[in-house]
């Protein structure tokens, strides 16, 4: 994977919108200053009241000190900042199909970014590699956010070189850590995609993040793996760049295997959908244009 194929992407940002039918949470529909959580505006001047104002906006200090009821004028939001939390942790460095998890989510992230400047808004992408805590500026063009993109897609393919010349995959602290150094640093009224696996996501990461769709609007991306959940019914090669194993499934340990994971799978779910937290699948195995149009349309 290489930079133009992140460019390619940028094209299906024309008519892609995730969850048309949600208002709070309708993530990434055109301008959102009407969709965002509490009013949204900035504040422009104070004037008299006039019949019909909206009476949550009367100024008191203005009115106690001109004998007159004012109230404050706002003006909605025309940009907020959108953030991607991406994980590019070695466990990421997995993939039984077409792509690795790693790539997939980067391609994801990248979507989600040129989708941010189509609206007109700054954003940028966190990664939990230690390799890039320096590089966590917004992007408000296409310049700085290709430049960005390089960069991540740089720490993608250095990942990708420890295995190629067969060697242990280096350790850049967890996805877990990563949201513990950054979460307090959000403030509020931010579209945040976080883009991980999220079956290795432990009860304090999902706290983390519910905690973080109280100030945000917050959306998640599951990248799943074809083996994530169903395991060959034969044996199995396996290495950790140096060492290889072979592991004998039976078909009873396969399903017991594939029941695990959907059980995992329906508890988080159900745990994001009562705070309102919208949880999509993108998977490794079709390719990124054939997914969003089933998200979008299917």
């Amino acid at each position: 994977m290489d930079i133009t194929d992140l460019l390619d992407l940028e094209l299906l940002v024309r008519d892609f919108s995730l969850l048309p039918n949600k208002r709070i949470h309708g993530l990434l529909i055109g301008k959102h200053s009407s969709f965002m959580r509490g009013r949204g505006m900035d504040f422009i001047e104070v004037r008299r009241y006039d019949h019909g104002d909206d009476i949550r906006n009367i100024d008191w200090k203005a009115t106690a000190r001109r004998s007159d009821t004012y109230t404050k004028v706002f003006e909605e939001e025309k940009q907020r900042c959108q953030l991607v939390l991406l994980n590019q942790d070695t466990s990421m460095v997995f993939g039984s199909v077409s792509e690795l998890k790693i790539n997939s989510g980067l391609q994801v992230a990248s979507l989600h970014a040129f989708r941010a400047l189509k609206m007109g808004d700054r954003v940028s992408i966190w990664s939990s590699n230690s390799s890039m805590n320096n590089n966590r500026q917004f992007c408000s063009t296409k310049v700085s956010l290709l430049s960005l993109l390089e960069s991540l897609l740089e720490t993608n393919n250095q990942e990708l070189e420890f295995i190629e010349k067969n060697e242990r995959l280096k350790e850049h602290g967890s996805f877990s850590n990563f949201l513990k150094e950054v979460v307090p640093q959000i403030s509020h009224d931010y579209i945040i995609q976080v883009v991980t696996d999220v079956i290795k996501l432990t009860a304090e990461d999902v706290e983390s993040l519910i905690a973080l769709s109280l100030r945000n609007d917050l959306i998640v991306t599951h990248i799943e793996d074809p083996m994530d959940c169903n395991l060959p019914q034969t044996s199995l090669d396996i290495t950790d760049g140096i060492n290889e194993s072979s592991l004998l499934i039976t078909p009873d340990e396969a399903q017991l295997f594939h029941d695990d994971y959907e059980r995992r799978m329906s508890q988080l779910r159900d745990r994001l959908m009562v705070h309102q937290i919208p949880l999509l699948v993108v998977n490794t195995q079709s390719s990124l244009k054939e997914q969003i149009i089933d998200i979008v349309y299917g």
